[in-house]
This record gives C-alpha cells, sequence and structure tokens, in this order.
C-alpha cells in the first residue's frame, strides 16, 4: 500500500542514516507531501508526530522508505486540517463563516483516541474567530 496525504503512519526502528534512527518506533498522521521526494521511491512526506511523556508534537519530513502505515483514520482529515497540522498554526481570518464552521464541525468528530494536541488548539482558535464574528455556532 502506497502512503497517502491523512494516514496514519509509525517511523521505522531501523533507518539508513548516518546519525542514527530520527524518532524510531513515533506516530503521527502524513499532513503534506514534498516535491522533493517526486522522483524517489517511496518519496518525501511531512509527518505530524504524536506528543510524547518527554517530546512535544512536531512536524518532521521523512523519507517514505522510513514509515510503515500503521492504520487508517477513522474518518478522512480535511485539507484545512492538513493545512493547519502542517504549519501548526491556522490563519482563520482567510476563511469565510461557512468554513469555519464546517472545520469546527469536522474537529468534532475528531476522534479523542488520535492524542493530537493540535486538534484542541484549532478548536480553540476557531471557536473564538467565530464568536468574534457574532456566529450562533460557536456560542
Amino acid at each position: 500500500m502506497q502512503i497517502e496525504l491523512g494516514m496514519r503512519v509509525r517511523v521505522t526502528r531501523e533507518q539508513d542514516r548516518i546519525s542514527g534512527p530520527l524518532y524510531p518506533g513515533r506516530e503521527g498522521v502524513v499532513v503534506a507531501d514534498n516535491f522533493c521526494g517526486a522522483n524517489m521511491d517511496g518519496g518525501y512526506w511531512y509527518v505530524l508526530l504524536r506528543g510524547t511523556k518527554r517530546a512535544k508534537e512536531r512536524v518532521v519530513l521523512f523519507p517514505g522508505m522510513h514509515l510503515e502505515i500503521a492504520g487508517q483514520p477513522g474518518h478522512a482529515y480535511s485539507p484545512p486540517f492538513l493545512a493547519m497540522a502542517y504549519g501548526l498554526y491556522y490563519l482563520l481570518k482567510e476563511y469565510d463563516l461557512v468554513a469555519l464552521e464546517s472545520l469546527l464541525n469536522e474537529l468534532d468528530v475528531i476522534e479523542k483516541e488520535d492524542g493530537f494536541a493540535v486538534v484542541s488548539a484549532i478548536r480553540h482558535a476557531a471557536g473564538v474567530e467565530l464568536r468574534r464574528r457574532g456566529s450562533e455556532v460557536a456560542l
């Protein structure tokens, strides 16, 4: 199976790297691809790694050969969520009211066991922006 945006992946423990394995065994979600890997077998992918007790969430670039598919998410992540996760910030003012309300609804659907703190941060920011605009959805 080929890696795609929105997939859950696990970083392999065995990596062909001079400096040793990078984040071995950590899990995350593929949030973007990198154009430099278009000609490589497996490509290059940006992965939002899950936070642990010792390390915070972070987005890291991996070659596809260092990732293994951990399973499909229960739902499809939308492009706005993936863009936010990739940038670790969200430009809410660029979205109209309908897009903000649908983003807030999507965040309510995302499973809590995903363990990504970024989801609650987006939910809070989207709620604040909707309240600022007077939307009844966030009240």
